[in-house]
């Protein structure tokens, strides 16, 4: 191999060729040319290419490993509170998940960010705070239909402001916030492997501590050290992500790749399952309720395949998938809206389907624009569907702003 870089060391194609032929026997011969007396210019070259990701991968984390112990400290005091004030568990969990984590991870960016955006941590601050003090003092109880969604919608504000952090100096980036959306899904996958191993050790640690017989210790155990590590995981990770993206990065895509041919074909299946069952979402309101949850997860998995793809990753075949998974989404929109219409037509508005019309209103008009740019993608390639995601993204979270704080005005809640 080495006789025939030397025989083709101006011929840039050749050099190309002979690497997609053999990329080890290529990669060790391009080694040791390297380490000859006064190599090439081409050999450095293809050396610093093949080799520079080996050479950065162990680098320094992006954040002392102390601050992200400081950072993991207050989402387990958050946590914790409960147990150590007098509050209502149900209440304060179901009030107050989002601000467990997500304030906890703009600290996270705004300090990595060395707090040079004061504007962004003002906003991001003072919306948050107002967010905790709205949240807690609305009044009525969570089975009441406007505080329960105002609790469901409150992560959805959170997750866009620590957007505001993550983007630093370029919030209204299309670029900054695909890189996001890729972080997010970074961030899921590495959180799920966290909890796994979280898992195993919590199986390992009460087979040991089951022959001692200490019952104390199973409880002190979940009440602490479960809830800690559920605190902490998301947070763990983002650090785990942020210093370590040239390998984290390389595992989502092959994910998106496996994941989202298996989730095309489970939800054709599942449509095929709902007529041949005669199911009735017009009707069934939990069947309803289902479909727009599936329709969510869907759509996050779209948003999660086109941020983790590239031109040149973009096959044929993940670009037909990503059509049929397209479709399909559609179809469950549609069957949802004409579902909660009827409802709608039938029994009138209610907090609960009026939130649904109007998420799946927006939603549709997404796919749709998603849809077009996928199939009539013009020189701008991957990055003019990007455009199209993240452009839309705001809207997400204006509808979210109208649900938290205008439904209860509208609906008389207060």
């Amino acid at each position: 191999m080495k006789d025939e870089i030397r025989g083709h060391i101006n011929d840039p194609k050749a050099l190309e060729s002979l690497y997609r032929s053999s990329k080890k026997e290529f990669k060790d011969a391009i080694s040791e040319l390297n380490q000859e007396s006064d190599p090439p210019v081409v050999i450095k070259v293809w050396y610093e290419r093949l080799f520079y990701e080996k050479e950065t991968v162990s680098s320094s984390q992006s954040m002392p490993l102390t601050t992200v112990l400081a950072l993991c400290m207050a989402a387990i005091i958050l946590v914790k509170l409960p147990d150590w004030l007098i509050i209502d568990e149900e209440e304060y969990y179901a009030r107050n998940v989002g601000f467990i984590v997500f304030p906890v991870l703009m600290a996270y960016f705004f300090i990595k960010d060395n707090f040079k955006n004061d504007v962004h941590i003002l906003i991001a601050g003072a919306i948050t705070l107002f967010s905790v003090v709205y949240l807690n003092w609305l009044t009525g109880t969570l089975y009441e239909d406007t505080v329960s969604l105002s609790c469901i919608h409150m992560p959805f504000l959170l997750w866009s402001l620590l957007g505001l952090a993550f983007s630093s100096n370029s919030p209204r980036s299309s670029s900054k916030r695909i890189e996001f959306l890729k972080f997010n899904g970074d961030l899921v996958i590495m959180t799920a492997i966290i909890l796994i191993c979280g898992v195993l050790l919590t199986g390992v640690t009460f087979l040991l501590f089951g022959f001692l017989d200490m019952h104390s210790f199973f409880e002190f155990y979940t009440k602490n050290i479960v809830f800690a590590g559920l605190a902490s995981a998301p947070i763990v990770a983002t650090y785990v992500v942020d210093g370590n993206s040239q390998i984290v990065s390389k595992v989502s895509p092959i994910i998106a790749k496996i994941f989202t041919p298996l989730v095309s074909f489970t939800l054709f299946c599942y449509l095929i399952a709902v007529v041949i069952s005669n199911a009735d979402p017009f009707q069934d309101r939990d069947f309803l309720l289902v479909f727009n949850l599936i329709l969510i997860g869907v759509v996050a998995i779209i948003f999660f395949t086109v941020s983790e793809s590239s031109e040149k990753e973009m096959s044929r075949f993940s670009l037909t998938n990503l059509i049929f998974l397209l479709i399909l989404t559609v179809v469950v929109n549609g069957i949802a809206l004409t579902a909660i219409v009827f409802r709608i037509s039938e029994w009138g508005f209610t907090p609960n389907r009026s939130a649904v019309i109007g998420g799946n209103i927006l939603i549709m008009i997404h796919l749709f624009k998603i849809g077009y740019n996928l199939l009539f993608r013009k020189n701008g390639g991957i990055h003019q569907i990007e455009g199209s995601i993240a452009t839309y993204l705001p809207v997400y979270t204006v509808w979210s702003v109208v649900v938290i704080f205008v439904f209860p005005l509208i609906f008389n809640s207060f």
